[in-house]
């Protein structure tokens, strides 16, 4: 992921956080050269708030940079139930918690194919690599954004 974004000002290739540039400090956000970002909200078993917290901070970055959909991989749990970090995070996609930022979402386990979604080619290539089809262990979602000269002229 870290050469997918990089410094305005040093031209440097960076990760999303930290939230500046670690070869010339620069705080400025970087430019995305995707528009799509994969987030692992289970790795380091966390607890479920923590890994809701970790989707959000993800979510307003992302949101920031432009990027239009986000591959959630929540595992599906090793009870054969589906894992609390799965359940509490859909639980809130579904009650509409983002529904200011979400577009539309869809479950892995729920697709058999990716030729109905209205994805970019660049975007079913990556799910494929992913393996999104089918599985119950990962969400994606695509993104809304709202253009600034839009809102400056709603705000004119």
């Amino acid at each position: 992921m870290s050469k997918l974004f990089c410094c305005t000002q040093c031209g440097n290739f960076r990760g999303l956080f930290p939230l500046y540039c670690e070869y010339c400090g620069s705080q400025d956000l970087p430019v995305a050269h995707t528009n799509f970002i994969k987030v692992d909200i289970e790795k380091g078993l966390p607890l479920v708030e923590e890994a809701i917290h970790t989707f959000e901070t993800y979510l307003v970055r992302a949101e920031e940079l432009g990027v239009r959909a986000l591959l959630i991989l929540h595992g599906y749990g090793s009870s054969g139930q589906g894992g609390k970090i799965r359940r509490h995070f859909r639980e809130l996609l579904e009650a509409n918690q983002w529904a200011n930022r979400v577009n539309e979402y869809y479950f892995g386990e729920e697709l058999r194919s990716l030729s109905s979604l209205k994805i970019t080619a660049q975007l079913k290539k990556e799910l494929e690599k992913e393996r999104f089809v089918s599985n119950p262990g990962c969400t994606l979602l695509l993104l809304k954004h709202i253009h600034l000269s839009f809102v400056s002229e709603i705000n004119a």
